[in-house]
């Protein structure tokens, strides 16, 4: 739920898909129009932890935090940038480094990736990714992603956002 009162807490606007290993103009499919939540914008919600007993640790917020920063501010993050490189400008690698030192800092926020179009990787665990790859008239499984969604206007990549917690 948005922070504020404020009615505009949303934009539509065009996003495309990059392909790994391509130019960025030749590399895009075809613009999707999407509402994403405008930038810098608060969001309030809850996560809930399950223990269903078959985990015997002792699953508690700092053990969350410690996971997330680890997926999505390192393993996440590195592969993003290493596999499409040319979607990855200065003003993107900037604001990630800030977010990332800040959560450093910071011992109640951490990174991670939500919505549509966050990404089979990031979305899935090391170790049990088997990612649908579709090839021209088949389908193979890998544990990478090979495309990205990012906002066509500015080419910042989908799903990312920081989370604090109250």
């Amino acid at each position: 739920m948005p922070e504020s009162d404020e009615k505009r807490d949303s934009f539509v606007d065009r996003v495309v898909n990059v392909k790994s290993g391509k130019d960025l103009s030749e590399g895009k499919g075809v613009p999707v129009l999407m509402e994403l939540a405008l930038r810098e914008r608060k969001f309030i919600g809850t996560i809930t932890v399950i223990n269903d007993g078959s985990n015997p640790d002792n699953i508690n917020i700092n053990t969350i935090r410690e996971a997330m920063n680890y997926h999505y501010g390192e393993s996440c993050y590195n592969f993003e940038s290493q596999t499409f490189p040319n979607v990855f400008n200065n003003d993107i690698i900037s604001l990630f480094e800030k977010n990332k030192d800040e959560i450093k800092i910071n011992k109640n926020a951490f990174l991670m990736k939500i919505g549509n179009h966050s990404g089979a990787f990031e979305v899935t665990m090391e170790g049990y990714r088997k990612i649908k790859i579709k090839n021209k008239s088949s389908y193979s499984l890998s544990d990478r992603q090979t495309t990205l969604w990012i906002l066509k206007s500015n080419k910042y990549p989908l799903g990312w956002v920081k989370c604090n917690i109250i």
